[in-house]
């Protein structure tokens, strides 16, 4: 399995200004359609917002792969400028129960102005960090925890650019699910792959810990000897042949 969400670009386009974004190139694919998109300014397609109503089955589905619904300062307006956008893309989210939303940001400390998300966020909505090594990982993951709750959050570590764990050998607690991923692009052409060990410290960290692991395709097609690594999914966002969600 190359990734385990079916991405929603409902928002594209993002502030941050992370030099390892694949998501800068993947939006200018688009301009001939969208010049916002060309231009990598954040801007919400309210033509999709629906579109998950027409998915035959539940899905596990990525919000805005493509942006951080709390970038620094999206549209180059405050946050609390702009909050129509997000309202519009919560409200989709509460439509659609049946499926089971998962949303990353590297802005988490940003989180704590948003009410819905910091309050009200319902169970199918899993909330996520961006992380590429340890410092990243102890300080954001805190900060999403401080801002969210410990309930429904993940780590995406990709690209990892660093080792996840320091002395302590072991993953901050409440992690609920942990994604591992290599830098692709032109970056990692000239970059090359990092150590093998930083993701095999990373798994086995995990598996001691009971963190389910996923562990992307493109690890395996880099790195010889890897192709047997866990792709696996929490129960909560798992279904089962007739589209329900797993027993536990």
């Amino acid at each position: 399995m190359s990734s385990p969400w079916l991405p929603w670009p409902v928002l594209v386009g993002c502030l941050n200004g992370c030099a390892f974004c694949p998501a800068v190139a993947a939006a200018r694919e688009n301009r001939r359609r969208c010049h916002l998109c060309g231009a990598f300014v954040p801007h919400l397609h309210p033509e999709i917002l629906d579109s998950l109503e027409y998915q035959p089955d539940p899905q596990r589905v990525l919000v805005a792969p493509g942006a951080d619904l709390w970038t620094d300062d999206t549209g180059r307006r405050p946050l609390d400028d702009l909050p129509d956008w997000r309202n519009e893309i919560y409200e989709a989210l509460e439509r659609q129960p049946r499926h089971r939303f998962g949303l990353i940001t590297r802005r988490p400390e940003r989180v704590a102005e948003d009410m819905w998300m910091s309050c009200l966020r319902p169970a199918h909505v899993w909330l996520g960090v961006g992380v590429e090594h340890e410092a990243d990982l102890r300080q954001r993951f805190a900060e999403l925890v401080a801002a969210a709750g410990p309930q429904h959050l993940l780590v995406s570590a990709e690209p990892l650019l660093g080792p996840l764990l320091g002395e302590s050998d072991e993953l901050p607690a409440g992690i609920g699910w942990l994604l591992l991923g290599p830098q692709t692009g032109p970056r990692a052409k000239t970059q090359g792959p990092v150590p093998v060990e930083w993701f095999r410290d990373a798994v086995a960290a995990a598996q001691a810990q009971g963190v389910p692991v996923f562990v992307k395709d493109s690890i395996r097609r880099i790195y010889p000897g890897t192709q047997d690594w866990p792709q696996e999914i929490p129960a909560e966002l798992q279904f089962g042949k007739n589209g329900r969600k797993k027993a536990a």
